[in-house]
């Protein structure tokens, strides 16, 4: 598949997920234990599920996205208020080669019971048990050439792995160990340039310092913020550009561009005065990330975005009559740029 299959696979998939039991529930049917899975919980709906589909299809489990197809998607997707997704299913499946009218017995994807009836074996446990008996059988050669995928290779490859790589192999052009985004009154937005190195493509990560308690006072908002340098106006509505941010009093995370505005709720945002949290923003070519506290949160579309820009800070909220600093640590921008 496809990324364009793996998208509209991750929209048919989101109305079987109701509640984060759903998702384990659906690691079970599918013979994988949801305690191993590490994007079960702390993703949203739609990164879980395009997780879980990315990395059967990167491994090259068609029977696990047969079974996803054939046995849950088909049954739910038949009711008349799903009706007209079934021709968007069928080409998926024809593009796997399923067999959905194939008896059950012929799949050979086990199915976990719940482990509230007795201890769920993985799939990678089974699979391990199988390499054992060949093992025994002095079939090495066979596994060799099998080269069966280990659960370690099926969650190495999140996000954020592949967000470090992509960083490791980059130059570094910007990097402070603290700074100070300045003082800030209610009302109106803080913004501050980050580097002078004008960019397209690029990772931005720092550490924010709370300027106060979110939990107890009006709400801080913090976070990054890219124009293209199409003009000198920094306000002018033509020039296009991204923010993301977290805020306090929502306890939400957000992100807006020139045509879309998006937000979510966040579980892993510290609130409290002297606490921190770090935030990381990955531009490149018609994909943007973003990241809270090493927690992949969402995948954007920039492609309207074709000019190299500045990177800012900004900052906003602020507690009424007072004047609050912004402060940030461990800053680092890498260039994606060729």
């Amino acid at each position: 598949m496809d990324e364009d299959d793996i998208k509209e696979l991750t929209k048919l998939m989101l109305v079987m997920i109701e509640t984060q039991e759903s998702r384990k529930q659906i690691c079970r049917d599918l013979g994988i234990d949801p305690h191993e899975v590490s994007f079960i919980i702390g993703t949203s709906d739609d990164t879980f599920c395009t997780e879980l589909i990315d990395c059967l299809n990167r491994f090259g489990y068609q029977e696990y996205l047969c079974k996803l197809c054939c046995d849950k998607l088909f049954p739910i997707l038949n009711k008349s208020v799903y009706s007209h997704r079934i021709s968007i299913l069928k080409k998926i499946v024809e593009k796997l080669n399923c067999n959905c009218n194939q008896e059950k017995q012929n799949h050979p994807i086990p199915t976990v019971p719940n482990p509230d009836e007795s201890k769920s074996e993985s799939l990678f446990t089974k699979i391990g048990n199988v390499n054992k008996k060949l093992l025994a059988g002095g079939a090495i050669l066979l596994i060799v050439l099998a080269g069966y995928p280990t659960y370690e290779h099926f969650k190495q490859p999140s996000q954020l792995d592949q967000d470090q790589v992509l960083a490791q192999k980059a130059p570094l052009v910007q990097s402070e160990i603290e700074g100070n985004i300045g003082a800030h009154r209610k009302g109106g937005v803080l913004v501050k340039l980050i580097t002078k190195v004008e960019l397209r493509n690029f990772i931005v990560e720092a550490q924010f310092d709370n300027p106060y308690d979110g939990t107890i006072m009006d709400n801080w908002i913090y976070g990054f913020a890219f124009k293209e340098n199409t003009s000198d106006d920094l306000n002018d509505s033509k020039r296009k550009g991204l923010d993301a941010w977290v805020d306090s009093k929502k306890k939400t995370w957000g992100f807006s561009s020139h045509n879309i505005s998006l937000n979510g709720n966040l579980s892993n945002l510290n609130l409290s005065d002297k606490s921190s949290n770090k935030l990381r923003l990955t531009v490149n070519n018609k994909k943007a990330k973003f990241f809270v506290n090493d927690m992949y949160i969402e995948t954007f579309d920039v492609s309207d975005l074709t000019n190299k820009g500045s990177i800012f800070f900004t900052a906003a909220g602020g507690i009424s009559g007072k004047s609050v600093q912004y402060q940030y640590k461990n800053l680092r921008v890498w260039s994606l740029d060729n």
